[in-house]
């Protein structure tokens, strides 16, 4: 009698790993509490996510594109030297944006994702949403952030090399910096305002 074959696990440990890492955004897009499907993906394959959009100068644009670099470089120095040549890496984590009418706005987009499953001893397990914390601190229970506002998106990464090579990104919390259209309340001068109430006295 054979013994049956334990299978062999294809899984491999990323060259790059990093955790708690943040990126600063416009918000174009948000499914943070009602997981959605993964285009041409399977219909269990469910993602939060939020679409951030970008000017091209800005320091968050390189600040990405560099930690892909990073990636890439880190698998490929994992394989033979005869094999390296033949890595492709991804050549941009951003998009270029575009309006409804499908015309360029100017600006980049990136979208970051959390799996709304993962794979527990061959069983589907639901994952708990990403934190949206609102402009005060409080934790909010909210599936949409308002277009065109700002946002601290915090992620985690790790490098991949499958048919291309690059950085995968995370997302663990989305902390809301500047809410779209609300006007921020007035400082109040506090002291002034005694002072004035002094001289009338």
């Amino acid at each position: 009698m054979t013994a049956a074959k334990t299978p062999v696990s294809t899984y491999k440990q990323p060259a790059l790993r990093e955790s708690g890492l943040t990126i600063v955004g416009t918000v174009k897009f948000s499914n943070l509490k009602e997981p959605r499907k993964m285009p041409q993906a399977d219909d269990k394959e469910l993602a939060y996510e939020i679409t951030l959009t970008f000017d091209p100068s800005d320091d968050q644009v390189a600040k990405i594109e560099a930690l892909n670099k990073d990636a890439i470089e880190a698998e490929t120095e994992l394989l033979p030297a005869h094999k390296r040549r033949n890595v492709v890496g991804k050549k941009s984590m951003f998009r270029e944006d575009v309006d409804r009418d499908k015309n360029p706005t100017g600006l980049l987009a990136l979208t970051i994702k959390k799996n709304a499953r993962k794979r527990v001893k061959g069983e589907l397990v639901e994952v708990e949403p990403p934190t949206l914390i609102g402009v005060g601190g409080e934790t909010l229970d909210f599936n949409f952030v308002r277009q065109g506002s700002k946002v601290e998106v915090t992620f985690n990464a790790a490098s991949y090399n499958i048919s291309t090579a690059g950085v995968s990104l995370r997302m663990t919390q989305v902390k809301i910096l500047e809410e779209a259209g609300r006007v921020p309340a007035p400082k109040v001068d506090v002291a002034k305002i005694i002072d004035d109430e002094d001289s009338v006295l």
